[in-house]
């Protein structure tokens, strides 16, 4: 089952993510989200397909500013 989240209208200003992801009003996904690699510098693993990836040294609160990095800790899962 798709994540309700894909079914979504999204934010009503133009943003862009500097990864090629644009958002605008009223416009829905066409697309599945592609992760950037903005966490790549994070000590990770893999904790099965369906779950994915945990970053133990992580800190939520460091990366609350980078809604990039935010993005790509959605789109690779974490727990």
């Amino acid at each position: 089952m798709a994540p309700p989240a894909a079914d979504i209208d999204l934010v009503s200003r133009t943003t862009t993510y500097g990864y090629g992801s644009k958002e605008s009003n009223g416009t829905r996904l066409t697309e599945p989200l592609k992760y950037s690699g903005s966490l790549d510098e994070y000590e990770s693993f893999d904790v099965t397909a369906v779950i994915g990836k945990e970053f133990p040294k992580l800190q939520i609160s460091s990366i609350l500013h980078d809604d990039r990095k935010i993005r790509d800790l959605a789109i690779t899962g974490w727990w």
